[in-house]
């Protein structure tokens, strides 16, 4: 943390001091979280001021003269490393608390977006408590929390909405950078660049015109590892390209940390799409961001941004469009006529300078230089309010740019649909989902999470435009979530690095696993990976390693292909045609096969079987067998496999024979033991008709899955991944069930866990 050696004053008026005895932690907070601030009070009787310890704690100041010490007015403190930022957080204190509409102001934030159903009950909470009206908007791209009420409860709300914006941004935050599985770095790491360098020269020549007050280099190493991943998933031809980015003074410091995100800074006018925007020039930053009239400062990040294939944007495009005929496959980026970029994953840019300029503004006669008089002091002592710790957040979420609904007084709902090919992609969100119905938001599902229906949802005209924002950007988020996720496991299928500490293993994430295994196959000489809070530098091809410790622990590369001939189909399988990846095949009623699937199912299920098929998926076959032999070398043994059965629907027959089970689906039928994918012991648990939907003609389906349980523990409600072995292991149970001691179902929470051998069609 930074060496607070600088301060400015801001004069504190009786109706403040009261106002601070209930929201001084929401200041504090909030002065942190924005600025990188904490604040002290002077003149304040610290015997009225009941502050939350250890938020604030008391400071004696000494003083020749007690009645000398009387005279000082109540100010606040600002203390901080640079003067134009405590001159920012000076700026926000005294608009938004004295804003020029009396009583009104609108806190732009576009986290708002994520307010769930704690947040809005918070928000009601406020306009009781604080008898003040509080409404959410959206216009020009950017929501927004309008406040409007009395003086005294206008101010307490205003401290406390600022908090909870800061709060909901943190907590986002911390939720991405576990999805990413990256390491919360504790501080920005910034440092200033020397005035008389070559670096802060070439800062100069590149923003002429402007008057520079401040250059700082971002070293984070975490993003540059991630940036370089992208660089080789997107097999850019072309380095990355320099651009600029203009942004509040608030997310300077989240950005220098997280990386760039959509929330933070979207320009005035979005026409190539609801992406993250970027110029080659300094001037077409300026213009993309023209901001306040009035703003003291100008924030410019400098990056280095991978635009690949690009295409000509246009408004309303939440990713790119589609390279070629392949719908499946995107450009990189889009463009405008001029200089302008627009990237829609927040890893195809790393920023490298936060560069402060001057910018001249006048200063406004302000309302708080006409206070009367201050309380004064009763006691020789000041307060100081000390900043909290705030948690690095990486995003990854757009905002919906489009018109705003003009006519406010619409009387009939409007509706709007989920596509079928993305119903199922809003299930990792639906608790927002459930949250936005408080905002009169009613969500029609499928009637059946295996049957690829739109989900309709209706609302109240003057909230749908947000609703459609908030549903589309959900989608968007699992796309690039999903895509993330597929790109960075790949290489986890086919080999494992681990480093031995003390002779035990410990697997590097699956992150450091893609960038290590990426650097030998490309012959690079060497890699560094940040992992378990230390910098491993590893010499290739040797494998050898070292970290920042000093110590060289030993490092190893496990082939899983090698010890597994996946190439080996089962022997009874029928022979696959030519550029076919799977293959039904009817089994002969009286071979010894069908006697075995049919024994299996009627061993629990008296239903008449019509036909049992064979599903034969070389691609699906070889990556549970991948899996197994994985399974095998962490338990210990090899009693990891079952055959289970899972009831279906007939429309859902294709894509499980083409692409395996989808965790998915997972949640229409059961949850109770957690939301993956259930398969039932018994046949007749799978047949009810709950499961095994039947179609017009009255026939139903069952798979005879072979699926791997491993070492499973009791499931409950809200799972989503099995939990841990112990609370010493970083290892987690293979599977869950219903009763450990006498299992009915198992549920599984990774989809090359089970395949589907057999399916049964039957009455």
């Amino acid at each position: 943390m930074r060496a607070m050696t600088r301060s400015e004053n801001i004069p504190l008026e009786e109706e403040m001091v009261s106002i601070l005895d209930r929201c001084g932690p929401a200041l504090t907070y909030v002065l942190h979280s924005k600025f990188g601030c904490t604040a002290v009070l002077h003149g304040v009787d610290a015997g009225a001021m009941k502050f939350k310890k250890p938020v604030f704690k008391q400071e004696t100041v000494h003083s020749d003269s007690r009645d000398a010490r009387k005279s000082v007015p109540p100010f606040i403190e600002l203390c901080g490393a640079y003067h134009e930022t405590l001159r920012e957080a000076r700026r926000w204190y005294l608009d938004a608390l004295y804003p020029a509409s009396k009583n009104v102001i609108t806190i732009h934030n576009n986290f708002i977006q994520h307010f769930g159903q704690r947040e809005f009950e918070e928000l009601l909470s406020l306009q009781t408590k604080r008898e003040v009206s509080i409404e959410e908007n959206f216009k020009d791209g950017r929501f927004g929390l309008t406040i409007q009420g009395a003086s005294r409860g206008f101010k307490a709300a205003v401290l406390e909405v600022e908090a909870l914006c800061c709060k909901v941004q943190e907590d986002f935050a911390k939720e991405e950078l576990s999805l990413m599985g990256l390491q919360s770095p504790i501080s920005s790491s910034r440092k200033p660049v020397d005035d008389n360098s070559s670096d802060y020269k070439e800062r100069q020549q590149h923003f002429a015109g402007f008057q520079i007050v401040r250059v700082e280099k971002v070293e984070n190493k975490d993003l540059k590892q991630v940036f370089d991943l992208r660089k080789r998933q997107m097999q850019v031809s072309t380095s990355s390209q320099r651009m600029y980015q203009r942004l509040p003074v608030q997310f300077c410091d989240l950005l220098s940390r997280v990386g760039f995100q959509m929330e933070f800074t979207p320009p005035d006018e979005q026409n190539l799409g609801e992406g993250i925007y970027f110029s080659s020039s300094v001037h077409g930053a300026e213009r993309l961001w023209k901001g306040s009239a009035d703003q003291e400062y100008l924030y410019f990040i400098e990056a280095q941004v991978l635009t690949g294939k690009s295409i000509v944007g246009c408004p309303g495009l939440i990713v790119p469009p589609p390279f070629a005929r392949d719908p499946l496959t995107l450009y990189d980026s889009v463009k405008g006529g001029g200089d302008t970029w627009v990237v829609f994953n927040g890893h195809q840019a790393l920023p490298e300078y936060l560069i402060t300029c001057n910018k001249p503004t006048y200063v406004k006669p302000h309302a708080l230089f006409n206070w009367g008089k201050a309380k004064k002091p009763q006691k020789n002592e000041d307060i100081v309010i000390e900043g909290l710790e705030v948690d690095p957040a990486v995003f990854h979420v757009s905002s919906k740019v489009d018109r705003w609904i003009k006519d406010l007084n619409l009387k009939e709902p409007e509706s709007s649909s989920i596509p079928q090919d993305a119903v199922y992609q809003y299930k990792s969100h639906h608790h927002r989902i459930h949250d936005m119905r408080i905002m009169d938001l009613n969500l029609k599902e499928p009637e059946s999470s295996s049957i690829p229906h739109d989900a309709v949802y209706q609302s109240k005209s003057h909230h749908h435009r947000i609703h459609d924002m908030r549903i589309e950007e959900m989608l968007r988020k699992a796309r690039d979530q999903k895509s993330f996720n597929r790109n960075i496991t790949a290489p986890s299928n086919m080999v494992d690095w681990q480093q031995q500490p003390g002779g035990q293993s410990q697997r590097f994430h699956p992150i450091h696993n893609s960038h290590l295994q990426q650097a030998l196959d490309r012959k690079q000489p060497r890699v560094e990976v940040s992992a378990w809070r230390k910098m491993y530098t590893f010499t290739l091809p040797d494998r050898a390693a070292n970290n920042t410790s000093g110590n060289s622990p030993k490092s190893r590369q496990i082939d899983k292909l090698a010890a597994q001939p996946i190439e080996s189909l089962p022997r009874h399988w029928d022979a696959m045609p030519a550029n076919t990846s799977c293959l039904s095949c009817l089994i002969q009623p009286g071979s010894p096969e069908h006697n075995e699937v049919l024994n299996l199912f009627r061993a629990t299920c008296p239903n008449k079987v019509i036909q049992i098929e064979r599903i034969q998926n070389p691609t699906l076959w070889r990556s549970l067998q991948i899996k197994k032999h994985d399974m095998e070398l962490r338990n210990g043994h090899q009693k990891n496999e079952k055959r289970l059965f899972h009831g279906t629907c007939h429309t859902t027959i294709n894509h499980i024979n083409n692409h395996g089970f989808n965790r998915s689906f997972a949640g229409k039928n059961a949850t109770a033991f957690g939301n993956g994918t259930y398969f039932a012991v018994g046949a007749s648990y799978s047949a009810r008709s709950t499961y095994s939907r039947p179609d017009r003609q009255g026939q139903k389906y069952m798979y005879l899955c072979r699926v791997l349980t491993g070492d499973f523990t009791a499931g409950r409600h809200g799972m989503t991944v099995p939990p841990a072995k112990s609370t010493t292991t970083v290892e987690l149970y293979n599977s869950v069930t219903d009763n450990p001691s006498g299992p009915s179902m198992f549920v599984i929470f990774h989809d090359n866990q089970a395949y589907p051998e057999y399916l049964i069609t039957f009455f």
